[in-house]
């Protein structure tokens, strides 16, 4: 089990957005996941409008 840092990118009109999250995962792809469904969830979803993408990845 690693830990990944992962990083998204959004904006929404004029607002840019840059939400961070760390996350316990087997792989990449499975931490990507976790981390989206975290971000998406926060705040009632104050990001989802946002159109958030995938910016980096990186083990911590």
């Amino acid at each position: 089990m690693n830990t990944y840092l992962v990083t998204f990118s959004g904006k929404k009109g004029h607002t840019n957005a840059s939400p961070m999250e760390r996350v316990k995962a087997e792989s990449e792809y499975k931490a990507v996941e976790i981390a989206t469904q975290k971000v998406l969830r926060f705040a009632n979803g104050m990001y989802k409008d946002f159109n958030l993408q995938v910016k980096s990845v990186k083990k911590v």
